[in-house]
């Protein structure tokens, strides 16, 4: 290519032109940028004489011009600088993690557009030697499937890590100087990203090896970290007042007085693991069960009684009990909660349905020797409780499946749905989750399904009879009273 190039611009200056001079560079065709010359305009205006040009080193300005290393002086009248400027990474734009400020001079790049511990960000860089939006086409498809598959998996953060046979790997500048090198870059190498060995680990300008490997991209590699995380219903931050457990709608059940808090908002509002809607008739919306509704309620009819009384634990905004009620028109459904908000809704959704099969809301308190109302009423035909285990006492688990022993008719059905842990194994994604929970309250966390609840399961007389796999490394654990 070089040769051609060379060529082809001979044939417009003339045979005497001293290209070598004045248009043959270091550096190879693609090292650095080319610049397209339409009709090959400027060689024909130096041909001419109708323009000049001079291959040097600028030592200083002058009132007339430019002094230039090799002793010549050039007069001008304007002088235009079309070169020189320095990178501004990102734009200059601070970004912090955790408090924490960014310096992208440490992270490794992922694949030339995410960095290793910054969460749920991508910058779009194009090509060097090919269309800029070649590239940008490339990794809008990538992030969009990306950001559906995190939809789908009910994950709120995704950071790049590098995996355990990347952790001795060489770390090399951003860019291989042999492969693009031009001043600017290379003056700011510094600021950018590192690079490692593995293809991953770099920012390759080959599209056709981008186009077919970004598609194929697993979501789920080990170098990607995905999490939940808790968000504030109210958006101040937490103090270190301590209140009442009772007022966290995530846990329906009681504790003793000595640790019965957790930590809540300066605004008196109680924590919630996400941000929730409400709309003007007192309905309550969960993200997460509007993307996980379906499947629950296609498990809960595969396995729970389609007909006769349930009892649900911890109904939080009570859209599951609206949803599968509205599947199965032979079963009641009572709400339960112990948080007067939650209750709200739970009441705002039954005078929503266009039926009368949605009861309740009771006060349950899972911890207590007798759960009033909903005694009364036993025996029950189902028992469901989503989510609630992982972010309550242990005491609560443990009050739930008694409950259960004791309030389930004979062949009566608990189902649990939630993150588990089998056997001492759990997921990596459970694994933060629950890490995450345990800063907030160390008697919270995700349970082992064979050794935390299984023994309180045989001891309460239910026997596990089936466990359904869900999205985002969920479990639907069903228990049947003998």
């Amino acid at each position: 290519m070089k040769a051609e190039l060379l060529e082809a611009t001979q044939q417009y200056l003339g045979p005497d032109f001293d290209i070598e001079t004045h248009f043959t560079p270091k550096y190879r065709p693609w090292q650095q940028r080319l610049a397209f010359i339409p009709d090959g305009d400027l060689f024909q205006g130096i041909a001419s004489g109708a323009a000049s040009v001079v291959t040097d080193e600028i030592e200083r300005f002058t009132k007339t011009g430019l002094q230039l290393k090799s002793g010549q002086h050039l007069e001008a009248d304007i002088i235009v600088t079309a070169t020189g400027f320095n990178l501004s990474i990102l734009g200059g734009i601070p970004f912090e993690v955790d408090g924490t400020p960014v310096d992208f001079s440490q992270p490794v790049t992922y694949r030339g557009m995410m960095f290793t511990g910054v969460p749920n960000m991508a910058w779009v860089f194009g090509y060097f030697r090919a269309s800029w939006t070649l590239r940008v086409d490339l990794m809008g498809d990538f992030i969009c499937r990306l950001l559906n598959h995190m939809d789908e998996t009910g994950m709120d953060e995704v950071r790049l890590e590098l995996r355990a046979q990347d952790q001795d790997m060489e770390l090399l500048p951003w860019m291989d100087a042999d492969n693009f090198n031009p001043g600017y870059l290379m003056r700011s190498m510094h600021l950018m990203p590192k690079r490692g060995a593995d293809p991953i680990w770099e920012h390759t300008q080959d599209y056709w090896k981008e186009r077919d490997a970004l598609p194929l991209v697993d979501l789920a590699a080990e170098e990607f970290a995905y999490s939940r995380k808790m968000v504030l219903t109210s958006s101040v931050a937490l103090s270190n007042a301590r209140v009442p457990i009772s007022a966290c709608p995530a846990y329906q059940g009681g504790m003793t007085d000595e640790n019965a808090t957790y930590q809540k908002a300066n605004s008196g509002q109680p924590l919630a693991l996400e941000k929730r809607e409400t709309t003007e008739d007192g309905r309550r919306f969960s993200p997460s069960i509007g993307r996980n509704k379906d499947v629950v309620r296609d498990a809960f009819l595969s396995v729970m009684a389609k007909q006769g009384a349930v009892l649900e634990i911890a109904s939080g905004t009570g859209e599951h009990g609206a949803h599968i009620t509205a599947a199965a028109p032979n079963l009641s459904w009572t709400y339960s909660d112990i948080d007067q908000a939650s209750q709200a809704s739970q009441a705002a959704w039954r005078a929503h349905a266009a039926h009368d099969r949605l009861n309740g809301p009771l006060t349950v308190d899972t911890t207590a020797l007798n759960w009033g109302e909903a005694e009364t009423r036993a025996p029950w035909d189902g028992l469901f409780c989503a989510n609630m285990i992982h972010i309550a006492p242990f005491e609560a688990a443990t009050g739930l499946i008694g409950g259960a022993g004791r309030l389930l008719r004979s062949g009566g059905r608990l189902m649990l749905y939630g993150p588990f842990a089998r056997e001492g194994e759990i997921a990596p994604s459970n694994a933060r989750f629950s890490e995450d929970l345990k800063r907030r309250d160390p008697s919270w966390g995700v349970r082992d399904l064979e050794r935390d609840i299984g023994p309180l399961a045989e001891q309460a007389g239910l026997e596990l009879i089936k466990v359904l796999e869900m999205p985002a490394n969920n479990l639907s654990a069903v228990f049947e009273r003998a």
